[in-house]
């Protein structure tokens, strides 16, 4: 059909009057066509909107009989409990994408479940920089009240005083602080240490500080908030002089990290209490650290409780006089409980040899040990050419040898 009309031709009055009439007609029958289009239109949104309707409540019926709804509150407590990070992990970082906080936002009943379960909300690690948000400290308060007087363990990272105080959000806690850590410089540390005073039974301080010894007033001193202290971490270059020995009379377990002097006779003379010392011979960047070799002469250190003593290295470490230096603090010491020596080294440096990292005085260190069983580890060190020889060596005197390689063990493997 051609819809071409030929325009050199006047049209006739009866092409006129049909034009007209057919133009009437089509245009009636487009607006009945838009009409039942837009009816159908209609139709179909109702016929979705039903459609939607019965998916939700198709969504909901599967939710009332999904079996999660019947299970007993103690299976899913178990449930939220292993959702928690890793058990590496010691403290939890709050966060809306992972447990618990994203437990609570599923449904009411996961909401009233998860924080009346009180391990969910028994360890957080915060930073002091979020405290100026407002919503910051009103979640860290709920996520504090729904530990229900658990111990908690609380890690703080860069503390310093800010709009809305740490301090005061801890305070009305203080007796549940049973694990803390800090990182900060002195004068926050013992400004929270002195404000909240937390009944503590582990302490890591994370010291940052440039000066070259620390004020006796910004030391920690005796007090309830240390007096129950049995584990401690120091790290950082002055760390060690924040704390004075008579601060933890109670301390069995002492880990020391980027310390800038380590005398490890009077660590020894200090805390007679201590049953396991971890040393860290980790330079931090340039920083050098040094292990102080005993006067001379030395007198003798008898020290009856340290059952393990591990010492962290570095290649760099491992050749330098440090080496020397504590072949002749062995020589100094007299631990009787002593059944655990472990030299650690890391496993990104070259290995050195056994042979010659300190076998006699580490042996004479033994020999002056009562405990029928010993244990002598070197991790990622170069295993001796006659290695049965050794083996059998130290086997007759009580000292079983292993020699090892793989990843460092956490540092904090007590902690």
């Amino acid at each position: 059909m051609s819809f071409f009309v030929d325009s050199t031709c006047a049209p006739s009055a009866t092409e006129i009057e049909e034009a007209q009439l057919a133009l009437q007609r089509d245009g009636e029958d487009l607006l009945h066509i838009e009409s039942a289009i837009a009816s159908l239109l209609a139709e179909v949104e109702v016929q979705l909107e039903k459609q939607r309707t019965l998916q939700s409540r198709i969504l909901i019926s599967k939710a009332r009989i999904s079996p999660m709804r019947f299970l007993p509150t103690k299976i899913l407590q178990r449930i939220f409990k292993a959702c928690l990070p890793d058990d590496t992990v010691t403290y939890v970082k709050p966060s809306l994408q992972s447990a618990p906080l994203l437990l609570c936002q599923i449904c009411r009943r996961w909401r009233e479940v998860a924080e009346a379960t009180s391990e969910l909300w028994s360890s957080i690690a915060i930073s002091n920089v979020y405290f100026d948000q407002d919503s910051y400290p009103a979640m860290v308060t709920r996520w504090l009240a729904a530990s229900h007087n658990r111990p908690l363990a609380v890690h703080l990272s860069h503390f310093k005083p800010r709009r809305y105080s740490v301090s005061a959000v801890f305070r009305p806690h203080s007796a549940l602080i049973h694990d803390l850590s800090i990182h900060s410089e002195c004068i926050h540390i013992k400004s929270f240490m002195d404000d909240v005073s937390p009944a503590l039974k582990r302490l890591f301080l994370s010291v940052l500080s440039a000066r070259p010894s620390v004020p006796p007033d910004l030391r920690l001193s005796h007090s309830s908030a240390t007096t129950g202290v049995t584990h401690l971490m120091l790290l950082g270059q002055h760390s060690l002089l924040v704390i004075l020995p008579t601060t933890f009379p109670q301390m069995t377990h002492l880990a020391l990290c980027q310390v800038e002097e380590i005398n490890l006779g009077k660590i020894l003379i200090d805390f007679p209490g201590l049953v396991e010392l971890k040393i860290g011979l980790v330079p931090r960047g340039d920083r050098t650290i040094r292990l102080l070799p005993p006067a001379s002469p030395a007198p003798p250190i008898m020290h009856h409780a340290l059952q393990i003593l591990r010492i962290d290295l570095t290649r760099s470490v491992v050749w330098s006089g440090t080496m020397l230096h504590l072949a002749s603090i062995f020589d100094s010491l007299s631990l009787p409980s002593l059944r655990e020596l472990d030299f650690t080294l890391s496993p990104d440096d070259p290995q050195a040899s056994v042979k010659v990292w300190l076998p006699d005085s580490v042996k004479a260190l033994f020999g002056r040990s009562s405990c029928s069983a010993k244990q002598l580890l070197y991790l990622n060190f170069k295993p001796p050419s006659h290695m049965d020889v050794l083996f059998e060596q130290l086997k007759s005197v009580g000292i079983a040898l292993r020699v090892d390689n793989g990843p460092l063990p956490p540092f904090l493997s007590w902690y």
